[in-house]
């Protein structure tokens, strides 16, 4: 225990010092010390005033945490590592608690101990979190709810999106820590080393973390970019989509000017628009890619069709960032698996056609791309796929144009007012699904001509 102490002084020392070369140095040594810092005390052995067992694997971790955002990114991705580290000890320590615990039980159970003399399972859980939180000085708070794999990927998904944006981020508090993107930054490092710590044990699968890193850019995540853009549906309604004969979406009123003083708000506001949104989609796609990377080429199958069957209706139950983060990996794998993902063209290709017509401009533009990377190793499947589409371009524009004129037919006239209220008017009322239907159709032209050009580039090659 005292060589323990001594460990932590010194790396809490090193951790501020001015060279970057010292603090790297100490956060690889916090990194190999960390396993060692649990102190081995059964339970109704410890004294008072002592610490408990996660006591100085919870400084470690608190340390690791406030310079996962340093100066220096070498820095930086070695406190990183030394979180996740910290972390799989805790995850580990909890699951042998809970194990011997569950042993404990069975025992009692074969042995017909009577009722009278079993000491209920929630005091025992009250009894320690008392001789842990009150009965000593420091609190282990971390080290504490990461008692599992998946309770610490939770959290650091949590954290990942409590940190907030570029602009929003703080310091995460070392003597050199920069705060901003390089928060959410750290955060996804660990996430990546503590899977992979993980998978090389042998005893996890990545493939079931794969829904929880997608919580990264969840709804969360959407309703942060969304209040920093101002309202996400309000700008894709006014700016995305140009409807030729509706005045409701005429080019002046969708790029006019803001006055001065909104000009000065946003320029000086916390909230101004900045790259978030596609920070935290590449971060996420950088995890999901170490994950696929760490597979089987077995479980890289039964990677590929969990995420073919999220992104199957995935509009009504993922976000568009989501949508995109499992499109550029399915394009990875189709490259990656090649010819030997020819089973799962039959489910892929319906739905990237569903998401070329997806409102979304970033999706169709993944969608596209995962149809050209389908076109390398099945250059048939792009050929069909072009002639179908090149044939359904007149359609939709007779479609397009019709649709124009019924709602600029059905939205000419202003509608009247009784007593300062304005009167229903089923006319308008019936010109909203017409928008709607001519905004799917515009999205379907997009998406499928953006995959058109990007598979006439990758014919020459195939």
């Amino acid at each position: 225990e005292r060589v323990a102490n001594e460990v932590m002084k010194f790396a809490k020392r090193a951790a501020s010092d001015k060279y970057p070369e010292v603090r790297l140095s100490a956060a690889v040594f916090a990194g190999l010390a960390a396993p060692m810092l649990i102190r081995n005390v059964r339970v109704g052995r410890a004294r008072d005033g002592d610490l408990p067992p996660l006591g100085l694997l919870e400084d470690m971790t608190q340390l690791s945490m406030k310079n996962i955002d340093d100066e220096s990114a070498g820095v930086a991705t070695t406190w990183s590592a030394t979180l996740a580290r910290c972390l799989c000890a805790s995850s580990e320590y909890g699951k042998g608690v809970n194990d011997s615990k569950a042993e404990e039980q069975a025992s009692r159970r074969s042995a017909d101990v009577g009722d009278d003399a079993i000491v209920p399972e929630n005091s025992m859980d009250l009894a320690s979190k008392l001789k842990a939180f009150s009965g000593s000085r420091r609190g282990v708070v971390v080290t504490t709810s990461c008692s599992s794999v998946p309770a610490t990927l939770t959290y650091l998904v949590g954290q990942f999106v409590k940190s907030g944006g570029e602009t929003a981020a703080n310091k995460c508090g070392g003597s050199f820590s920069i705060g901003g993107r390089a928060t959410r930054i750290g955060y996804s490092d660990t996430i990546i080393e503590f899977l992979r710590l993980q998978s090389a044990k042998g005893d996890y699968s990545s493939v079931v973390a794969m829904p929880s890193v997608l919580e990264m850019v969840g709804a969360s995540f959407d309703n942060q970019i969304k209040k920093k853009d101002g309202g996400y549906q309000q700008l894709l309604r006014e700016r995305d989509f140009y409807s030729p004969s509706s005045p409701h979406a005429s080019p002046s009123k969708a790029n006019a000017k803001p006055t001065l003083s909104a000009s000065f708000l946003n320029m000086n506001s916390k909230a101004s628009a900045t790259a978030d949104s596609s920070i935290g989609r590449i971060l996420t796609a950088c995890v999901l890619r170490n994950i696929s990377q760490s597979l089987s080429e077995s479980d890289q199958h039964t990677l590929l069709r969990e995420m073919i069957s999220l992104i199957e209706g995935g509009s009504e139950r993922l976000t568009r960032h989501q949508l995109q983060v499992l499109l550029i990996e399915i394009s990875h794998l189709v490259i990656a698996l090649g010819e030997n993902c020819a089973s799962s063209l039959a489910d892929l290709i319906p739905a990237l056609r569903d998401c070329l017509t997806n409102a979304d401009h970033g999706v169709r533009h993944e969608a596209a791309a995962a149809f050209a990377s389908i076109s390398n190793p099945f250059p048939s499947s792009g050929r069909v796929f072009v002639i179908e589409a090149l044939g359904s371009f007149g359609a939709s524009m007779d479609s397009i144009l019709g649709l124009s004129q019924k709602a600029s037919a059905s939205t000419s006239t202003t509608p009247r007012k009784r007593f300062g209220r304005p009167v229903r008017d089923d006319k308008r009322d019936g010109s909203s699904e017409t928008n709607e239907e001519l905004l799917r159709c515009q999205a379907s032209v997009h998406g499928n001509s953006l995959a058109v050009s990007m598979l006439m580039h990758e014919f020459p090659h195939t």
